[in-house]
């Protein structure tokens, strides 16, 4: 094992970083940013080998989109680390884990900076936000999922940094003296604030307990943004608050449809046969709304990717 390097990795809801020190300066000697995205295309046949075909990064959107939208297409992977009701996830009829899926995407990572250095570095310094969750056993669930995800994309030594203080000590660099620094890290899943002492004589302290004055974070980011901007400016162009007869009753339109399209990783809800027929049947007992038909219209033709695109240029 070489001890002369070490990665540093800030997994993102968005994107993910991954930078190589070397130990004997303390100098960072490359770095490489790409999206935190997964793509499994159409799979011709299922081989009994693991993994399937997958594509990560921005390539992946550039293959989901050349491949007509087809296949499975996952980003915000990292939102999914804190929910302990969700810790599975049916791809082609092959069952993954969320840390699984995301090893996919460290590995990735590594893979380019193994291939910087022609070395296989085992240790690895991962960020994680002030708070996951602000329920402690969920926050420590997302950590120890992270933690198995690490070791499934190879690594052996594991640590952890809140994501604000590695923050700080980026910035602490470019400082000559003592300062009070308030650090906001605006994510896509959370937002994390710490309040720090900085300095150049304390640069080289390795416990730094003390010159922390505060911190918190929210579990509010850009992916809650784009969840609101779609239930209140895109639902209702597809059909939410919509009213249809059923019998001698005018009900709306369930809400939970409407939940279920404003957030991706619960669009697979749409697959199943008896909500595509409950939908038929909502759709004629609206006499052919457009508004409802534009709903299943993005179920069938698999525009959900388009939209969602469409709503973060906008943003």
């Amino acid at each position: 094992m070489n001890n002369n390097y070490v990665y540093g990795i800030d997994f993102g809801t968005s994107n993910t970083a991954i930078s190589v020190v070397d130990t004997r300066t303390q100098k960072m000697i490359y770095n490489f940013i790409d999206s935190s995205l997964l793509y499994f295309p159409d799979q011709e046949e299922l081989l009994d080998g693991y993994p399937l075909k997958y594509e990560v990064g921005k390539k992946s959107k550039e293959l989901h989109s050349a491949n007509e939208l087809k296949g499975r297409y996952m980003k915000s992977l990292k939102r999914l680390l804190h929910k302990p009701k969700l810790s599975e996830i049916n791809i082609y009829r092959r069952i993954f884990e969320i840390e699984e899926l995301i090893g996919l995407i460290l590995f990735y990572f590594k893979q380019h900076a193994d291939n910087y250095l022609g070395l296989d570095i085992k240790k690895v310094v991962l960020g994680r936000p002030v708070v996951f969750d602000t329920n402690p056993e969920n926050d420590q669930l997302a950590q120890d999922r992270l933690f198995k995800a690490a070791q499934i994309a190879g690594f052996k030594e594991i640590s952890f940094e809140l994501e604000p203080i590695a923050a700080a000590y980026s910035y602490e660099q470019s400082i000559n003296k003592e300062e009070k620094v308030l650090i906001a890290d605006f994510g896509g899943g959370t937002s994390d604030f710490t309040v720090m002492k900085l300095g150049p004589e304390k640069r080289n302290k390795i416990n730094r307990s003390d010159d922390i004055l505060g911190q918190d974070g929210i579990y509010i980011g850009g992916d809650s943004f784009d969840y609101s901007m779609m239930w209140h400016k895109v639902s209702p162009h597809f059909g939410r608050g919509l009213k249809y007869w059923d019998f001698s009753n005018q009900l709306e339109i369930p809400r939970h449809f409407f939940i279920k399209m404003c957030d991706w990783e619960q669009m697979h809800y749409f697959d199943n046969k008896k909500v595509r027929n409950r939908m038929d049947y909502i759709r004629r007992a609206t006499g052919n709304d457009p508004k409802f038909n534009n709903l299943i219209q993005l179920v069938e033709q698999n525009l959900a990717f388009s939209v969602y695109t469409e709503g973060e240029n906008a943003k």
